[in-house]
């Protein structure tokens, strides 16, 4: 089988690897070191809900409950997170991120690029009002290798749990 074939192993372990030090990065406000795995032209875009079956679409013309077009966009938002100017982000949540079920998407696979999907959870605790929050979904991505390194190229999260009780920011995703 072809998933199961010796490159194809090595490519999904170096993959999980990088989503693995995703989600420490923000575990540890690592912000720079998160901004790193984002290539300049990235896209990253957390969808909403249109119904309870359908998400929207088009990140430009529908309501998105996070979208950045470059990695300019996510630099800004970090920026504002940890200068303190974003009320929302004040004080900032503990936050523990795993992944599982990763999948490299083989039609779309290339030498220099790769598409995945993966599952993901987010937990989140507030030390001001000791209240926890857990949000998971579905992410997918398409992945370029550059500068010796994978780097996002574009990225999907589905939130499927979207009854959002306090604040979500790209650290509880």
């Amino acid at each position: 089988m072809k998933w199961l074939d010796a490159d194809t192993v090595q490519k999904t372990a170096t993959i999980s690897r990088l989503l693995y030090e995703e989600g420490y990065a923000l575990d540890t406000r690592r912000w720079e070191d998160w901004l790193n795995l984002y290539a300049p032209d990235c896209e990253y875009w957390v969808p909403a809900w249109k119904n309870e079956e359908e998400p929207t679409t088009d990140p430009k013309n529908e309501i998105s409950l996070m979208y950045y077009s470059s990695r300019a966009g996510l630099e800004d938002r970090v920026w504002r997170v940890k200068s303190g100017l974003s009320a929302a982000s004040k004080m900032l949540p503990r936050t523990q991120h795993q992944v599982s079920n990763v999948v490299l998407m083989p039609d779309e696979a290339g030498e220099h690029n790769t598409s995945v999907r993966y599952n993901w959870c987010v937990n989140q605790f507030e030390c001001d009002n000791r209240a926890s929050h857990t949000f998971f979904g579905r992410a997918e991505a398409t992945l370029v290798f550059q500068d010796d390194c994978w780097r996002f190229q574009k990225k999907k999260t589905l939130i499927l749990n979207d009854y959002i009780p306090t604040v979500v920011d790209f650290y509880s995703v």
